[in-house]
């Protein structure tokens, strides 16, 4: 058995004083503008900032820094920006999102990468059955009928989530650090590339908290359904499977984590049906989960909105996105040349999304299977 990959859940902090404020790239939140770490960054890859259906701009829906280390690498200068579209045409097409790797190396560890990036990976590739609840112990044990319809309950239930979003964020944190670290910004909003036509969605700041084991989660929420008096209807939970329960499950036990984070862990999945991310497209490596988006970062958008960033967040009915990254965070030295990003690279991943069906779609699949 390996060492076990951390867990680590995105949970809402202070709202920004403004949905343009500055910070820079080691700071991690959602919506607001990018903070590219050199602010030439994409001008040689702007189709990178706009959807593929639609050709508009697309907006940033979160920003993560995401340094990873390892035996062979080790990259403090890396963030993961994922961006949408607010088009209500292009809603529910994923290929109106974006997410894209943004790193510098350390010089000592160029010539590890260029001799790992062409190897195969020791991460495992994509496998279905990786993903599914065979094969994982801890999570494999009987569920309830009564705790399912629990559950069921409690997921239809509207959330009261928190809403104290005030002061501007003094404290920087990092997905891979449960503690946040201190990180000044060099940048002013003079030194910021913004156009009058970027949307902007609502900015707040995010902190990491270490997720508890299923075990601890099963038990905090065996001991919340038993205290639960109210009653339910269980005739809902014909479109209830165990995928489904567990993502409820591990959503509830952190109801405002707006994203989750494992660098080469296992995605939360809402249903079964995936989609294989395939080979690296710069390097032909495997590739491995990254990060995902969770529902209430939705909440919290939709609780800041205005009336026109609400029309558009109507049109985002996923349950998760998925971010798959080159298992090697590859690196093309060759690029670098030809470009004066001072050392930086840009490289487009893969995103994956599970959307909410429709009670219609739920009920053909029900008759039908």
């Amino acid at each position: 058995m390996g060492d076990a990959v951390l867990e680590l859940v995105g949970m809402p902090g202070p709202w920004a004083e403004n949905d343009s404020e500055p910070s820079d790239h080691y700071t991690t939140k959602i919506g607001g503008l990018p903070d590219w770490p050199i602010p030439q960054l994409l001008s040689s890859k702007p189709h990178l900032l706009r959807c593929a259906i639609c050709e508009k701009d697309l907006c940033l829906v979160a920003q993560v820094y995401a340094p990873i280390s390892g035996k062979n690498l080790n990259i403090d200068e890396r963030v993961i920006y994922v961006l949408g579209c607010l088009t209500p045409t292009c809603g529910r097409n994923p290929c109106s999102w974006r997410a894209i790797r943004v790193q510098k190396l350390n010089p000592t560890d160029e010539e590890v990468v260029q001799e790992t990036a062409v190897a195969s990976s020791p991460v495992a590739g994509w496998n279905n059955d990786i993903w599914t609840e065979e094969g994982n112990d801890e999570n494999d044990e009987d569920i309830d009928l009564e705790e399912l319809g629990v559950a069921l309950f409690e997921a239809a239930s509207v959330a009261s989530f928190s809403k104290k979003r005030h002061a501007k964020p003094t404290v920087k944190s990092s997905p891979l650090n449960t503690k946040p670290t201190v990180k000044s910004s060099p940048l002013s909003p003079g030194t910021r590339l913004v156009y009058n036509d970027t949307p902007v969605l609502p900015c707040f700041y995010t902190y990491t908290e270490e997720e508890l084991s299923s075990r601890e989660i099963k038990k905090e929420q065996t001991q919340k359904a038993v205290s639960n008096e109210e009653a339910y209807e269980y005739t809902g939970a014909w479109n209830a499977d165990r995928t489904y329960f567990r993502f409820r499950k591990c959503l509830d036990a952190y109801p405002e984590q707006c994203f989750r984070y494992s660098c080469g862990g296992k995605p939360l999945l809402a249903m079964e049906e995936v989609e294989d991310p395939g080979r690296c497209r710069h390097c032909g490596g495997s590739m491995h989960y990254e990060m995902q988006l969770t529902p209430a970062l939705l909440y919290f958008l939709q609780e800041r909105a205005d009336d026109r960033q609400k029309h558009s967040l109507e049109y985002w009915t996923w349950l998760t996105v998925i971010v798959f990254t080159c298992s090697q965070s590859c690196f093309h030295p060759s690029d670098q040349e030809k470009s004066d990003n001072e050392g930086w690279e840009v490289a487009e991943e893969f995103i994956f999304i599970q959307y909410e069906k429709t009670v219609y779609e739920a009920r053909n699949e029900a008759y039908f299977s």
